[in-house]
Order: structure tokens, then sequence, then C-alpha cells
């Protein structure tokens, strides 16, 4: 893995490939399982593509990508993904519309506190953004807990607290 002066690992030219061909195929079947157009057939490709994608999982989620669209905005855009911590994911969730409202946030929380921390940029609900911000650095988050209705109870699973039946 090639990292950058600041630790941020950098994708090689196929790598970008193969990941915006995945992407295209995912998104593809999406939209053919929400318009009731898809076969099982789709479904089997764009998985088996999914499962034969070769980069490293760690690498591709702490590289930065910066969306094709960004146009003017890459720059402030790049410099917005590099205040997300390893493990977070450094890629931004919404249309390019969104864009400028993006930069303009982060501006105004710069000029709060310099030393934030972006976690996730994402259109949460129609057209809600989020940006979360914490002074100091978090670990990467935890395993999410896990539910599990058993007959009529719910157990909470989590990795650092014992199970629960309720």
């Amino acid at each position: 893995m090639s990292d950058g002066d600041d630790g941020i690992p950098d994708l090689t030219e196929a790598e970008l490939v193969r990941i915006r061909a995945t992407e295209s195929d995912v998104t593809a079947m999406g939209d053919a399982l929400r318009n009731g157009t898809a076969t099982h057939d789709d479904v089997e490709g764009a998985l088996a593509r999914l499962r034969s994608l070769d980069i490293d999982p760690q690498k591709q989620r702490n590289a930065l990508h910066v969306p094709a669209d960004a146009g003017p905005h890459s720059t402030a855009l790049e410099t917005i993904l590099r205040r997300i911590p390893d493990g977070w994911g450094r890629w931004i969730s919404v249309d390019a519309g969104w864009y400028p409202l993006v930069i303009a946030t982060d501006d105004r929380l710069a000029e709060l506190d310099d030393q934030y921390v972006v976690q996730q940029i994402k259109e949460v609900r129609h057209p809600a953004l989020l940006l979360r911000t914490q002074r100091r650095r978090p670990q990467p988050r935890p395993a999410r807990r896990l539910r599990r209705h058993h007959r009529g109870r719910r157990t909470r699973l989590s990795r650092d607290v014992p199970a629960v039946t309720r």
C-alpha cells in the first residue's frame, strides 16, 4: 500500500477503474431491484463482480474518494475528506448540488474549531445533511450492536457488553 505524506493511502489507476466499475454495477443492480426489473442472474452477476474486487478493504476505506463530478469544488472537498479519521471511509455520499453547502458548513465549523473532525458526509433524509464533529480524534467505530428477536425477547449482543436478555 503506497501512502501519501499524511499516511492516507493512494489507490492506483487500475484500482480506481475496478472500484468505479464495481460501484456502477452495484448502482445498476440497486436501480433494477427498486424498479422491479432485476433478475436472479443480474443480482448474482453484480455480487460476483463485487466479491472479485481484489483491493484491500482497509486501503479502499481509508483512501481519498473525491467525487468525479466535483469540478471546481474538488480541492475544498479533498480538504474536508482529509479531516475524516482512518476507519470511517473518506468519501462523500451526497449529490453534486450539495457540494457548496458542505464546503460552506466546513468553513463555518473551522471558524469555530479548526481541529474539528469529520466522521461522515452523507444525505441522511432527503434533503438533510449530516456532518458529525468532535474535538478529539475518535477511534474507528466499534462493531455495531446486533439485535435479535427470540421468542418475543430482545437480546443485544456486543463485543464489549455481555449479552443481556430482557
